[in-house]
């Protein structure tokens, strides 16, 4: 489960891991859609493992997909853990 907040509140929570590749972004297609004007159409995803455990991806958006504050490379796996925090561009 992904817990979505900003400015320190809470807004939803979002289950994760029904999909191998759960996408994040702007397009009407994403698994979780987002509107905010600095998240890309296909902005970022989380991967799951086979052998447990998720990895989020930089699909290539502009304004930069983050973990834990740290700018991820355009399509390179990170790992992504219990409370970590996932920002998507300025949102």
């Amino acid at each position: 489960e992904l817990l979505v907040s900003k400015a320190g509140a809470q807004l939803e929570r979002i289950a994760i891991g029904a999909h191998v590749v759960t996408v994040f972004g702007r397009s009407v297609t994403a698994d979780v859609p987002c509107e905010h004007a600095s998240i890309s159409r296909s902005h970022c995803a989380l991967v799951q493992h086979a052998a447990g455990g998720f990895c989020a991806v930089d699909l290539g958006s502009t304004h930069g997909t983050f973990v834990n504050g740290q700018r991820l490379l355009p399509h390179a796996e990170v790992r992504f853990a219990p409370g970590d925090a996932l920002t998507l561009g300025a949102s």
